[in-house]
């Protein structure tokens, strides 16, 4: 789930660096709200199921600092600085570049962690 809402935000970054119509751009935004609720869904729901007992409210903490204060504190910093050197569509398209990384790594650790998951469940049953 969290590749498939990485992959829509790829979308919608996409859609921006293209300058759209006030009209595109409202429907745009309809797509950023579904993308972030499924997003951030998800990514509670990861970080829960794979934070260790006794640890997942520390894991939500970690989470919630990275999303919401870190990465805002980077993001603006950074993307201020390549919409000043090189304007909007560029900065929108490597976020569109970022989200589609986003949702490999997202993809992969999913797979990861399903064959992890597989392989610990056949080692139980012997």
């Amino acid at each position: 789930m969290l590749s498939l809402s990485a992959l829509a935000g790829m979308l919608r970054w996409l859609i921006l660096s293209f300058e759209p119509s006030y009209s595109v751009l409202l429907m745009n935004q309809l797509l950023h709200g579904a993308t972030y609720a499924l997003l951030m869904a998800a990514a509670v729901t990861f970080v829960y199921e794979m934070g260790p007992d006794g640890m997942k409210t520390t894991g939500q903490t970690l989470y919630t600092v990275v999303a919401s204060n870190l990465s805002s504190i980077i993001g603006s910093n950074v993307g201020g600085w390549i919409m000043d050197q090189q304007g909007f569509s560029v900065l929108f398209q490597l976020a569109s570049v970022l989200s589609l990384l986003g949702a490999l790594g997202f993809f992969l650790m999913a797979r990861r962690y399903k064959l992890r998951s597989t392989s610990s469940a056949d080692m139980k049953a012997l």
